[in-house]
């Protein structure tokens, strides 16, 4: 069915291989499927997720890598799976010539996404399988997405992995000059909660990152390992277990991010509008919905009335995109919504 709304695209991404990239986006895919028209697309040349969902080795081709390299329309890629409303574009090694095939093309950070624009208005939800890897695939999977997820195990290991992922989208967007997917959050996986080394990192990982730290968390359990090799879903296999109602609560953790990241970027839309200049050079005006906050600037110095602000952040460095000046005094105190909005919107005056 046509939906004249534009689908949401989903990457699941981490430079790690073995964190639960393609076991989330597989039983993210089939969840959302219950109620949504769902398209997952496997991007990773090992072509897990395909597997996970019923097909053989030899049944891969025509994979994505052909409709991207347009050699065979979607509908020629495009599989049914056992779940009513969930279609797949299988993976397989062809996409070892992305890089060379599809980098020799002008705009080429862009040729997943401007595939996707055709097929888009079919679904409501589209799942990108990343590869564990960051390589012209990946840029285009960023590029193409709303958001991203990224699994990470509380293990050292892939906690670094995904540190540099977070730099490696920043110099991404930056090198190739791309707007790329906003995070959803880090899912931590794979978890043994009695382990001491599970504890410890659970800190630092809520240190790292913060809010971007999904409250669902998706403990290991061996029932998974049997899903893989019966190609069903968890939900299939074990229905009643913790990891299939965990999987089931990060499904739904994903439809509220998503929905409170969509309305941020509402209310900061209506803010930088109302960012004005005023006849006084020495005042500015902040507008939050029908707040009015006067922001005094003198000597490269700027005072924020903090007590009218309904909201918080740590310090005044981030409003310096707000208002473009070099030197910041930090205030403190105020508590709310206002960090995590200027933090992920990088308004500009």
């Amino acid at each position: 069915m046509y939906n004249s709304a534009k689908a949401t695209t989903i990457a699941i991404i981490n430079l790690k291989g073995g964190v639960g990239k393609t076991t989330t986006a597989v039983h993210l895919a089939v969840a959302l499927a219950q109620d949504f028209k769902v398209l997952l697309i496997d991007l990773d040349l090992q072509a897990s997720a395909s597997l996970y969902l019923g097909l053989n080795r030899y049944q891969l081709k025509p994979s994505v890598a052909e409709w991207l390299y347009e050699e065979v329309p979607f509908m020629q890629a495009r599989r049914t799976t056992a779940f009513q409303n969930l279609h797949l574009v299988p993976a397989s090694g062809y996409l070892r010539q992305f890089d060379p095939i599809i980098g020799k093309r002008p705009r080429y950070t862009y040729r997943l996404k401007h595939a996707l624009q055709a097929v888009a208005p079919f679904y409501d939800y589209i799942i990108l399988d990343c590869p564990p890897a960051f390589s012209l695939v990946s840029v285009n999977a960023l590029c193409a997405s709303d958001y991203f997820v990224a699994p990470c195990p509380p293990q050292f290991l892939s906690y670094e992995a995904t540190r540099d992922l977070f730099i490696a989208i920043q110099e991404a967007e930056s090198f190739y000059q791309i707007p790329v997917a906003e995070p959803i959050g880090v899912l931590r996986t794979m978890v043994e909660k009695r382990t001491r080394v599970a504890k410890e990192m659970k800190i630092i990982m809520e240190n790292e990152f913060g809010a971007q730290l999904m409250e669902t968390e998706i403990d290991y359990s061996a029932k998974m390992a049997q899903s893989a090799k019966r190609k069903m879903s968890i939900y299939e296999v074990a229905h009643k277990s913790a990891v299939a109602l965990q999987y089931r609560a990060f499904s739904v953790e994903v439809l509220q991010r998503i929905h409170e990241l969509k309305s941020e970027k509402e209310a900061g839309k209506d803010a930088l509008d109302a960012v004005q200049q005023s006849q006084n050079p020495h005042h500015k005006v902040l507008q939050i919905g029908n707040q009015q906050i006067p922001l005094h600037i003198e000597n490269d110095k700027v005072d924020v009335p903090m007590s009218r602000i309904n909201g918080q952040f740590r310090t005044l460095e981030e409003i310096r995109s707000l208002i473009e000046f070099p030197d910041i005094e930090p205030e403190k105190g105020v508590k709310g919504w206002y960090e995590r909005f200027l933090r992920k919107l990088k308004i500009r005056q």
